[in-house]
């Protein structure tokens, strides 16, 4: 894995754990239900289901798979915070960095939170819309059902996803902090 590009990997989860997560999980999209996450809510147009470290067999099934075909170990000092996200019809997510804000008249960035990365883990594909788009970085990834991302989640890594167009798109997104020394070479694409 490259610690300051884009890093793709495909085959990161398994068909099995991605049913086993979706199967256990998809009435937490509709209901206020807080047997294995917090209590759902509402971001501008995507609906975040923040996930509690230790929660849920199946949310941890999931990220220790994605994060040891990462080359990553699962661990509190790794995984800083994780949410599965559902983007429904219409839905998307403006242009930002997932660690900093960015004065839009000086430029100046201000790091106001305390991971270095972001991965995301692809849930399904089946759905039209939500590319995933790095504009400054002249990049565009089309997720597949099983991959992972991981990029630095400061400004140089500033991203946004397109309207979602036809269908549900899910994901689980991770907020981790790497130290240069603990990453890993592998498999990245």
């Amino acid at each position: 894995m490259n610690y300051d590009k884009i890093n793709i990997f495909e085959n990161a989860v398994s068909e099995q754990n991605i049913q086993t997560l979706l199967e256990h999980t998809q009435h937490l999209l509709s209901e206020d239900n807080t047997i294995y996450f917090a209590k759902p809510a509402e971001n501008g147009r995507i609906r975040k289901t923040p996930m509690g470290k230790g929660n849920g067999i199946y949310y941890s099934l999931l990220v220790h798979e994605a994060l040891a075909s990462m080359g990553l170990k699962h661990s509190d000092s790794i995984l800083s915070r994780t949410q599965l996200l559902h983007y429904s019809v219409g839905s998307f997510n403006g242009k930002h960095a997932d660690n900093c804000t960015i004065d839009p008249k000086t430029g100046k960035v201000t790091v106001i939170k305390p991971w270095t990365h972001s991965a995301v883990i692809y849930l399904n594909d089946d759905y039209e819309g939500g590319e995933l788009v790095y504009p400054d970085l002249n990049f565009t990834y089309k997720p597949i059902k099983g991959s992972a991302i991981i990029h630095p989640a400061g400004a140089s890594h500033i991203h946004y996803v397109n309207p979602v167009t036809k269908g549900d798109r899910y994901c689980v997104v991770l907020r981790l902090k790497l130290p240069k020394e603990d990453v890993v070479v592998n498999n990245a694409t």
